[in-house]
């Protein structure tokens, strides 16, 4: 089987988008902040559309458009009010004239593509002049995963196996979810910025980790919350953030 397919058959299931509710937050807050507003609004890998909904309510979306893989994601965004169409973002080209969409929002989905150019190209095709667009992912540098490298892990969230976590160290609760290509900040910005997307904003913010309050052994307790007590400060920076958003306009 060719390694789309797997992937392919690997999301047709998933209907739960990405993204943490912290950064979900921000995002949100910078849309009410600055009084964005967005006539057609498109959310790349709307899973469910559960959060497409909640960014049109905010921006006054007359129209609100979503694209995944995933048959059972696309009918429960469907009956949540989100116009559907099924697309392979890295390869399909976006069902809309150019210059057509006010903002395109996509988040934690470029980790998971194999063409990744795809999604940033058709992105800025759809765009109106002095539209938006809004994308989040794992960040590859995150201050955790710098340790981790230190130390010769795997970096968290950075997955060589569809079959089994390797990545991070606690194991316990977790199951692979498909990444294939991890960004640093950095590289985001110039992907975008070789598209002639030009950045606004970018942010950042700390992401807590609960799995260890439930785990018997000590060490595992402790370094949980130092986890937590080291990233409500240094989740704040977006280069070094687990996750970070960036918000650019055409």
């Amino acid at each position: 089987m060719r390694h789309e397919d797997i992937l392919r058959n690997y999301y047709r299931e998933k209907i739960e988008g990405g993204g943490h509710p912290n950064l979900r937050g921000a995002v949100l807050e910078y849309l009410v902040k600055n009084e964005l507003r967005a006539k057609h609004y498109l959310d790349i890998g709307c899973a469910n559309g559960s959060f497409s909904i909640q960014i049109a309510k905010e921006v006054g979306a007359e129209k609100t458009f979503g694209i995944d893989i995933s048959p059972s994601a696309l009918k429960e965004a469907e009956k949540n009010g989100v116009r559907v169409y099924m697309i392979d973002i890295n390869k399909d080209s976006l069902p809309f004239d150019s210059g057509s969409i006010d903002l395109i929002t996509s988040f934690e989905v470029i980790e998971h593509l194999l063409s990744t150019d795809n999604l940033i190209s058709e992105s800025y095709r759809v765009i109106k002049e002095g539209g938006y667009f809004i994308i989040s992912t794992p960040n590859l540098a995150s201050w955790i995963n710098r340790i981790y490298l230190v130390l010769g892990r795997q970096p968290r969230s950075y997955e060589v196996s569809l079959n089994v976590k390797l990545d991070g160290v606690l194991k316990g609760g977790y199951e692979p979810i498909g990444h294939t290509r991890l960004y640093t900040l950095k590289s985001l910005k110039d992907h975008l910025t070789h598209y002639e997307f030009k950045i606004i904003k970018v942010l950042g913010c700390p992401e807590p980790i609960g799995i260890h309050e439930h785990d018997p052994r000590i060490t595992i307790r402790l370094a949980g919350y130092i986890h937590n007590l080291v990233d409500a400060v240094l989740g704040r920076l977006p280069s070094l953030s687990n996750s970070f958003a960036i918000i650019a306009k055409k």
